[in-house]
């Protein structure tokens, strides 16, 4: 962060916010989310979730970004059951545990190669923290054109 390191309180407090906030703003949204089919939901969420990354990734103030840090929680608990309800709906009845299993294993596959992705972002991104969340921005940008087909 530009003018030096934040409070050393505000990670904890930063953190005790979000784990408040997730369930409010997913009860505030109920109605709202439950018009939208989970494809449409999973992909505007994404898109919110890459730009408030990508606000992280350039913010220079630790006040904007624990607030973007915030707004993202919110988002992220939003969309939290949309992805298993997605595969649910999207896999023959028989062929769910599949399915499931093949979704599990999307994260058994990213989480190791994340790091090397992020080091190669560091170059562009002027340091691994803002890399980091230049990554995660690009990829939650990129959701949405893989959810285009189950988007109606």
């Amino acid at each position: 962060m530009g003018a030096g390191p934040p409070p050393a309180w505000l990670p904890g407090i930063a953190l005790t916010v979000a784990a408040l906030l997730s369930p409010v703003a997913l009860w505030a949204t109920r109605r709202l989310m439950d018009r939208l089919s989970h494809g449409r939901a999973l992909a505007g969420g994404a898109v919110l979730l890459g730009l408030l990354a990508l606000a992280m990734a350039w913010l220079d103030s630790a006040p904007l970004t624990a607030a973007a840090y915030l707004a993202w929680t919110a988002a992220n608990g939003i969309l939290l059951g949309r992805w298993q309800a997605l595969t649910a709906d999207a896999a023959p009845e028989a062929e769910r545990p599949r399915w499931f299993a093949v979704q599990g294993s999307s994260w058994g596959i990213a989480q190791p190669a994340v790091p090397g992705v992020v080091a190669l972002a560091g170059a562009v991104a002027g340091g691994l923290g803002a890399a980091a969340f230049l990554t995660a921005g690009l990829a939650f940008l990129l959701v949405p054109l893989a959810l285009r087909d189950q988007s109606p």
